[in-house]
């Protein structure tokens, strides 16, 4: 059935359009990363699709590979990073993904491809141990990213109790991404639909994810005045506290800054004909 394939495809262009355009509207590296990764999903379920209702070439089973078998996940890991680390460190990641990406594409288009491609499609594909040991280290590596980086927010942001969004939508994506990735070792089962099942539950998921964490968190409502009196006797008293030690501050530097320069106080006088007026007494 190709209807699954297509259902997977329809939600990843989608989803790669709505990133796109929140990109456009408020930049930031996450969003322009994961509509990126949204549309490799794409390309390579609408390839699975081409490829099932009128064949497939050695051309598309080997754009299909390197983008839906290969890189994705590190994509997807991409974008987290931009969201928990420094610019700097990210950015510096994102070289050298484009650095894995030149490599697999490299690699890929050198792989010798069986003669029954047609019907087979990427798995007539005769991988060497040079392009299975790097489609099992970026997603092996992405995977590790995308689960170490839930386990660091939900730890992080609950001890500080901050960005509680943030850390649904990380959850979400990385439920999302271990969905796709689970489709691969569905196929084993004998049904290669449950790839796409598979794929759509987690893009869908991705893409919630991702919404979740361009929320903004709720800030706390401050208290009424009178529902804070307590100790200090009422919420009009204790907004008038801080202003009353400012002024005495401003007392002090002034005496201060009259003592320094040798300026007469315009109070000693009267505080010495009150001492003279206690003595008489």
């Amino acid at each position: 059935m190709v209807i699954f394939p297509i259902v997977a495809a329809i939600l990843a262009f989608g989803c790669a359009a709505a990133v796109a355009r929140d990109y456009l509207a408020r930049p930031r590296p996450a969003g322009l990363v994961w509509s990126i990764a949204f549309a490799i999903f794409g390309v390579a379920a609408l390839c699975e699709v081409i490829g099932t209702l009128s064949g497939w070439t050695p051309l598309m089973a080997r754009i299909y590979y390197v983008l839906g078998a290969t890189l994705v996940v590190g994509y997807l890991a991409l974008g987290e990073l931009y969201l928990l680390m420094r610019r700097f460190w990210a950015d510096r990641a994102a070289g050298v993904m484009i650095l894995l990406t030149a490599l697999a594409v490299s690699l890929i288009s050198q792989t010798p491809i069986g003669p029954n491609v047609v019907d087979e499609g990427w798995r007539a594909l005769e991988r060497g141990p040079g392009m299975t040991a790097m489609t099992i280290g970026i997603n092996s590596t992405g995977t590790a990213i995308l689960v170490g980086g839930l386990l660091y927010s939900v730890t992080s942001f609950r001890r500080k109790r901050i960005m509680r969004n943030r850390m649904i939508g990380l959850s979400l994506i990385v439920a999302g991404t271990l969905a796709v990735a689970s489709g691969g070792t569905l196929t084993r089962l004998g049904s290669d639909q449950l790839l796409y099942i598979a794929m759509s539950i987690g893009i869908a998921l991705m893409f919630a994810g991702y919404l979740w964490t361009r929320k903004p968190d709720a800030r706390p409502v401050a208290a009424p005045g009178g529902a804070s009196g307590g100790a200090c006797g009422g919420g009009e008293r204790a907004d008038r506290v801080p202003r009353q030690r400012v002024r005495q501050r401003g007392v002090n530097s002034r005496r201060w800054q009259r003592d320094r320069d040798g300026a007469p106080d315009a109070g000693a006088g009267c505080r010495r004909r009150m001492a003279a007026s206690v003595r008489r007494d």
